[in-house]
């Protein structure tokens, strides 16, 4: 007994004391190696900036059928970049795509070339990739600027969207597998895309009418997307090229005065050479519409013009 009362005073209040704070100091550095861990097991997960695509293209019209076509519809230029500005597991993917849509025309007394107006897209999109198509939601929100004079005004709206998209959808990656020699398949050759658009009115009482549509009459829209490859010859690949658009309009000031429906629909041929690390794409379009005007104008029709033009990308 009085061994083990030695013992005991042997290890006094501060060695036990020390003792605890050791094993406090060793169980921290567990838990903070553990936390390390686990935070470059989340960050792992993301990647950043993994992917972006550029987009060129200049086209030139014919059978304008009237002077305001003749005057608007010249040339057009396109632009765009789409980025994936983040990814989760190479599944979730935060994807924004910006577009400038420029209009040519001839002005009589003007220059030829005149830049007549420009168009602004940017559309931020959450994308879910499956392993059969891709799924994505976002928001598409387009302004229409006319240039140096005021036949018609600012034409501006926000769209929440809901589409769905073959693998190969983006025309930066749809030729790729098919210049390869055993990638003329029909799951190649087919791309397609479908998507629901509603066009806001208001939003919860967050912001006037006047900041979510402007000039715009649209309230649903439903566009479908469908390209398939019939031809391979050397350099090129020839593909049908189909779109397809169906929406509902309401009474609005300046544009209708009743509801309705419009629709276009642009059927083309699309030849893209298939040599080298960028693409490139030679096309025509045949445009069909019904659309109401704007202050009287057709801006936004093309109905019954031929689009002919070139186009470059990464």
């Amino acid at each position: 007994m009085l061994l083990k009362i030695r013992a005991f005073r042997t290890f006094g209040p501060k060695t036990i004391c020390f003792v605890v704070w050791c094993l406090c100091i060793a169980a921290q550095g567990a838990c903070a190696k553990s936390l390390d861990s686990l935070y470059d097991s989340f960050i792992n997960n993301f990647e950043f900036l993994p992917e972006y695509y550029l987009k060129s293209d200049l086209s030139a019209f014919a059978f304008q059928k009237n002077a305001f076509f003749r005057e608007q519809y010249l040339a057009e230029s396109n632009t765009g970049l789409e980025f994936m500005f983040l990814s989760y597991r190479q599944l979730l993917y935060s994807v924004w795509d910006v577009k400038f849509k420029i209009g040519l025309g001839e002005v009589p007394g003007n220059v030829v070339f005149s830049v007549l107006n420009i168009h602004f897209i940017i559309t931020p999109t959450i994308e879910l990739r499956l392993p059969s198509l891709n799924a994505m939601t976002g928001l598409e929100h387009q302004c229409v600027h006319e240039v140096d004079r005021k036949s018609y005004p600012v034409v501006h709206w926000n769209a929440p969207f809901l589409g769905i998209a073959s693998k190969n959808m983006r025309d930066n990656i749809y030729w790729i597998p098919l210049a390869s020699p055993d990638g003329w398949t029909t799951f190649n050759r087919l791309s397609w895309y479908g998507g629901y658009y509603y066009y806001l009115k208001e939003f919860f009482g967050l912001a006037t009418p006047e900041k979510l549509s402007g000039f715009n009459a649209a309230t649903h829209e439903l566009r479908l997307d469908g390209r398939y490859a019939f031809y391979k010859r050397k350099s090129w690949i020839v593909a049908f090229h189909d779109k397809f658009r169906f929406g509902l309009y309401e009474p609005t000031p300046g544009v209708a005065d009743h509801s309705g429906a419009f629709w276009r629909e642009e059927v083309g041929l699309e030849s893209f050479f298939s040599k080298g690390k960028r693409g490139g794409m030679l096309y025509c379009r045949y445009y069909f519409d019904h659309v109401p005007d704007v202050e009287g104008l057709p801006i936004f029709s093309k109905d019954r013009l031929l689009e002919i033009g070139v186009s470059f990308f990464n």
